[in-house]
């Protein structure tokens, strides 16, 4: 994302969230939600509100999910040399996919929004980092996750991170798959 934080115009997210829709579902219950923060004073505020928790949880001894002290000084390293901010990326806009455990393929949907929503990004040239990051350290301070007003009987697989990239390439990465990591059945193969 851009250190400068280049927000991205109302119409262009309206037009990623009304896309949303045709995100595939099972059952086609259609019951993935959306939290938003897109205005950019809105998203400045919590992510300082967020911050300063996690610092001052920190200070007691207090780490987000998955982090111990070591790690927790490397990620304060990190915001020296790689980004200031290591909780958002520095992204100036977030989505939060959400759905109501108990009811269909909560886990699925949820992540098959979120990867709708990153390709929905990358095809209007903005970036989107699917942080899970957040989220740890969000579990450790209910009160600033909640006034994201998620149900709490809701599953939330990511944080999507998203604006216009800092670094524009000319193409994306080009990786290639292990073929041993490729599986092909034969039936006919098989004794009766």
């Amino acid at each position: 994302m851009k250190s400068s934080m280049i927000y991205v115009d109302a119409a262009v997210i309206n037009d990623m969230l009304t896309r949303l829709a045709n995100a595939p579902n099972g059952g086609n219950k259609q019951q993935v939600e959306f939290t938003l923060i897109d205005d950019r004073i809105q998203m400045n505020r919590f992510r300082h509100l967020a911050y300063s928790r996690m610092e001052e949880l920190a200070a007691q001894g207090i780490y987000p999910k998955g982090f111990d002290k070591e790690s927790y000084e490397d990620m304060k390293h990190w915001e020296k040399t790689v980004r200031p901010d290591m909780l958002f990326c520095g992204a100036p806009h977030i989505l939060i996919p959400h759905a109501p455990l108990g009811k269909g393929e909560p886990v699925q949907d949820v992540l098959i929004a979120g990867t709708y929503f990153e390709l929905l990004c990358a095809s209007r040239g903005l970036g989107a980092a699917m942080l899970t990051f957040p989220l740890g350290a969000l579990e450790q301070m209910p009160e600033i996750k909640a006034m994201l007003n998620i149900p709490q009987d809701h599953y939330i697989g990511m944080i999507i991170g998203f604006g216009y990239p800092e670094i524009q390439y000319a193409r994306g990465v080009q990786k290639e798959i292990d073929k041993g990591r490729i599986h092909r059945l034969n039936f006919n193969r098989l004794k009766r």
